[in-house]
């Protein structure tokens, strides 16, 4: 399972940033941390501090997903259920087609 959202703990920031779309730059500005220090982050040769791992949990990251990679990735299931749907439509090329219904 771990395998399918990466090995590392770099590997699950960097699919984090890409389900919500954003920029290496924004991403790091919404963590609160550097983007040079973002970038080390995702490359592995930094680990997030506890501050930067409350962040990511203030913004509804399931903080035992990226430390361990055991799903869910978002404490929100409507949240985490849309976030996959996009990542289908994006990389699998579903558009069109919705799993998720309006709530």
């Amino acid at each position: 399972m771990q395998e399918k959202y990466g090995t590392d703990i770099h590997d699950r920031v960097k699919m984090i940033r890409k389900l919500l779309g954003l920029s290496q730059e924004k991403f790091a500005h919404k963590l609160g941390i550097s983007t040079s220090f973002y970038v080390k982050i995702e490359k592995g040769s930094a680990f997030p501090g506890f501050k930067t791992l409350e962040r990511f949990y203030e913004l509804g990251v399931n903080i035992n997903f990226l430390i361990s990679g055991k799903p869910p990735i978002f404490l929100d299931k409507h949240y985490e259920e849309c976030m996959k749907e996009c990542y289908e439509r994006k990389f699998f090329g579903l558009e069109g087609k919705s799993k998720v219904e309006n709530s």
